[in-house]
Parts: structure tokens; sequence; C-alpha cells
């Protein structure tokens, strides 16, 4: 899904004029990342040594993707917490600053991807001490919540 998500010949998806929907979207596919890296993590795996050896370069086109796909916006149509994230800049989607804290939580490192192998590092920078991840549990981003809220604004904006 990723590779479809950052492959240049997919580029018209991302520029549909409805853009209340595909913001939603965004959020939306980052937050189901979150969930799998949380299943991940909870299953023992989200670690540098992990089973799956390709997770660094996985978690970079993640955040490519959230670079190309709007990390600049305002706000999280979906975040049903805004929280307190501080005012800097990029990382206006609330998964993408979750995936860079969840980086640094498990230690797994967020490379492979050379379009933004210079800005990880600043990125990192700019959320450290500013982005407090939801306490470990079971569904632990929201998603079930996230994806009804999906369905039942998806039915309003139809």
């Amino acid at each position: 899904m990723i590779w479809w998500m950052v492959e240049e010949p997919h580029a018209p998806w991302h520029m549909i004029d409805d853009g209340e929907r595909s913001m939603m979207t965004h959020s939306l596919l980052g937050f189901m990342f979150l969930t799998v890296l949380n299943r991940i993590d909870q299953d023992g795996d989200l670690k540098t040594d992990s089973k799956y050896l390709d997770l660094s370069r996985v978690m970079a086109l993640w955040a490519k993707a959230s670079e190309d796909l709007g990390m600049n916006m305002d706000e999280d149509p979906l975040a049903d917490n805004k929280g307190d994230f501080g005012d800097y800049a990029g990382f206006n989607q609330v998964w993408f600053r979750y995936l860079l804290a969840l980086s640094n939580e498990s230690g797994v490192p967020i490379e492979g991807v050379t379009d933004i192998e210079n800005d990880i590092d600043d990125w990192h920078a700019q959320a450290e001490g500013k982005v407090k991840l939801p306490p470990k549990k079971a569904d632990r981003f929201g998603w079930k919540t996230k994806v009804s809220t999906s369905l039942h604004s998806a039915k309003r904006l139809c």
C-alpha cells in the first residue's frame, strides 16, 4: 500500500478536489499504520532486531507519505483529542507526530528512503519532548473510534 501512496503515477489521487475527504483518508491511513506498529509492539517485535527486517524502511516510506500527503495541514480531521503538541513546523498531522515518537520509544530508526534522509534528524529534534504517546494498550491510537468517525463523516460528505 505504501508504495502505491508514494509512487508518482498515482499523484492525481492526491490532487482530488474534495480536500476534506482527502485529508480524512490520509489521516485514517496514517492511524492504520500506527495500529499495525502497535500490534507489532504488543507482540514484542517493534525493536531494532525485529523479525520484520524492513521495518525502518517501511516507517521511512510512511514518513515520506506524510510529507507528500499534506504534512502542513492545520489540523488532523480524525483527532479526537488535539492535545498539546506545541507550535512547530511541519508536523500538523497527529499520526506523523506519533510515528516519530514511536520511533524514539522503540529505538527503531526511520531510515532507508533517500528522499527524506536529510530531514529525519530535524523532524526528531523538533518533535523531541513535544509529543506524548498514548498509554500502551490494545487500541493505543484509537483506531476503532477513528474508523467509526470516518464512516459517519463519509456519509455526510456524500
